[in-house]
């Protein structure tokens, strides 16, 4: 018998030894995206918006300290920092403990939002609605989870509010969400208020839904969002829709609608704003050429058209906008350093 099996099963017989399996300690990967855009308003070519672009450049690593300690990051590395803001080019950086039943995390985590478009990587998302445009999604917090059932999971969080600012950092907000897996339905539901100033809060409902197929797939995305005392939910609302199809392995073909509406009186939403009726409609084809590892490598081509108003012209989309993009997606696996 070699030592270090011998080593092992004296510690494991002294109970010194509470962990015997071999873990990853350190699973490292550098994520990036270049882009050709196109982008046009009313038809006359924004020369600011379009052109060769290099959009993402994200370090991931993650890995397992100690039995049920694991930890996740993702850095943006094209993406600086201030003084103000030390983290602001970490989108995640927490520790989590699972007993198996509970998981407890602390640090800076993904705000628990639900929504299918919301929760993907921003690498992996082309058209966007002006919610997820505007809206800060990752800030410092504790959470803890239940696994309720087998296939459901309930998330609560406390985490520094998505609208701080310098001169008022002690803004919160309160995120309660479900996660489940129900045979072809998944959900990411969730109830969220969050504070805009003192005294101030918006208060969220989003409803994700994620239905599967054998060659295809439907997210539907609704939230309501409100300020007013009683709750108007129908008043501001952002509604995402998209279908994908997958003829084959390497092949994902989709299309999307998104829908963003504010029509309260009150200037409570300061994500989209009062007045706006904008719809975005589009379509696109993703490739994965390599065989081994067929996720490592995108190709991109697709398309988005953009019409209504936007009370927010500081936003890229706006009525009449016309985004065309085509672009090349990879990841490189670093290394991996087991325990």
């Amino acid at each position: 018998m070699k030592l270090k099996h011998v080593l092992t099963t004296l510690l494991l017989s002294s109970g010194i030894a509470g962990y015997a399996e071999e873990t990853d300690l350190l699973k490292a990967s550098l994520e990036t995206r270049f882009d050709i855009d196109n982008v046009s308003y009313n038809g006359k070519i924004s020369g600011s918006n379009s052109g060769f672009k290099g959009k993402y450049l994200l370090l991931r690593a993650n890995g397992e300290l100690a039995k049920g300690v694991t930890y996740n990051w993702r850095q943006r590395l094209n993406r600086g920092s201030s003084d103000e803001n030390y983290y602001n080019s970490t989108d995640m950086l927490y520790l989590t403990y699972s007993t198996g039943k509970y998981e407890f995390s602390a640090g800076k985590q993904v705000v628990a939002i639900g929504g299918y478009e919301y929760d993907k990587s921003p690498i992996d998302l082309y058209g966007t609605s002006l919610f997820w445009q505007n809206i800060p999604c990752f800030e410092i917090g504790a959470s803890v989870a239940s696994n309720i059932t087998s296939t459901d999971k309930l998330l609560f969080q406390v985490c520094q509010s998505s609208f701080w600012t310098n001169n008022q950092r002690d803004l919160y907000g309160y995120n309660l969400m479900w996660l489940g897996s129900h045979g072809m339905w998944n959900t990411l539901y969730s109830i969220n208020m969050t504070e805009v100033a003192r005294g101030y809060k918006i208060g969220y409902v989003s409803l994700g839904n994620k239905f599967s197929f054998d060659k295809c797939s439907l997210e539907l995305d609704l939230m309501s969002r409100t300020g007013e005392h009683p709750f108007k939910f129908e008043k501001d609302i952002t509604l995402v829709g998209e279908l994908s199809l997958h003829p084959c392995r390497n092949v994902n073909v989709f299309g999307k609608v998104s829908y963003d509406l504010n029509k309260s009186d009150e200037s409570f939403d300061p994500l989209v704003l009062t007045g706006t009726d904008m719809t975005t409609l589009g379509a696109g084809v993703e490739y994965f050429p390599l065989k081994k590892d067929s996720k490592s490598l995108r190709l991109h081509l697709c398309g988005f058209y953009s019409m209504g108003e936007n009370a927010n012209r500081a936003n890229f989309t706006q009525d009449k906008t016309l985004y065309v993009t085509a672009g090349i997606t990879w990841k490189m696996n670093f290394f991996n350093i087991h325990n």
